[in-house]
């Protein structure tokens, strides 16, 4: 039997052949596992892309938080300067009033020494022709016909109180005793 170079060759392909795809199946089985190993690696970056987007966008929502705290803060402190020189001025008139008032009351206790009230009726005695001595925030020096003493405002009439002191005085000292 005589073969020709033909089948010879042929056969010499065919060996050939089997001999790539055995050694590229190999090859080709270690490319599909680096190319699935590249694929998870893939997946997991686009995981890790999504969870740092995810990130972003809710520090971008708690800067924008902070910004309108920080706003609102600002405005609060403002509100609190104002709040606190409207204070100071206010103090500043109180104790200007404080001091106008200071001075009204004792011209006001002044003018009324030496006035001669009368009879005065007091809870355990009257006084006859009684005139004004001394008179400060909390007693009366009155001198009467059967002598001198010193009396409580609050021992006073209401009506004795009113004619002899100017009221809205006595209120702003708070000394009635009622």
């Amino acid at each position: 039997m005589s073969y020709s170079p033909m089948i010879f060759r042929t056969v010499g392909v065919l060996c050939l052949s089997f001999l790539f795809v055995a050694c590229n199946k190999d090859e080709f089985e270690k490319t599909q596992k680096e190319l699935a190993e590249i694929n998870v690696e893939l997946r997991a970056a686009k995981n890790a892309r999504n969870a740092l987007n995810l990130k972003e966008r809710e520090l971008k929502k708690l800067i924008t938080n902070l910004e309108r705290t920080q706003k609102k803060e600002r405005e609060v402190e403002n509100e609190l300067n104002e709040v606190a020189e409207y204070h100071q001025e206010l103090k500043s008139a109180i104790e200007y009033i404080t001091a106008l008032t200071e001075k009204w009351k004792v011209a006001t206790r002044k003018s009324l020494i030496g006035e001669n009230i009368g009879l005065v009726r007091l809870s355990d005695k009257t006084l006859a022709g009684a005139k004004i001595v001394e008179l400060d925030e909390e007693k009366v020096v009155l001198i009467y016909s059967g002598g001198q003493g010193a009396f409580e405002l609050a021992e006073l009439p209401e009506a004795m109180r009113k004619r002899l002191l100017h009221e809205p005085t006595i209120l702003l000292e708070g000394k009635i005793v009622k």
